[in-house]
């Protein structure tokens, strides 16, 4: 019904691909799954945690906007840049 991935560098960890099935949604499940990829680096020593939002799904950005109160804020300091291999 979900699922999440969270990757950690030394210090710092990163939730990527949180996604729940449309017929779950509403139910708390997001949260959790952030709240436990949030435990798990937290555990391993992460210092900072961000979470990896596509900007063009309004679905996603407002679920994360909603985590505020648990301290996750918009950090508009950053901007991706990524390659794509050809194969």
């Amino acid at each position: 019904m979900g699922t999440v991935i969270a990757g950690w560098d030394g210090w710092r960890g990163n939730i990527y691909r949180l996604a729940v099935l449309p017929a779950y949604r509403k139910r708390g499940i997001g949260r959790l799954l952030v709240n436990e990829a949030e435990n798990f680096l937290i555990a391993k020593g992460a210092q900072r945690i961000g979470g990896l939002v596509a900007k063009e799904e309004p679905l996603a950005v407002s679920f994360w906007d909603t985590l505020a109160e648990n301290g996750f804020r918009r950090d508009s300091t950053f901007v991706r840049y990524a390659k794509s291999i050809e194969q």
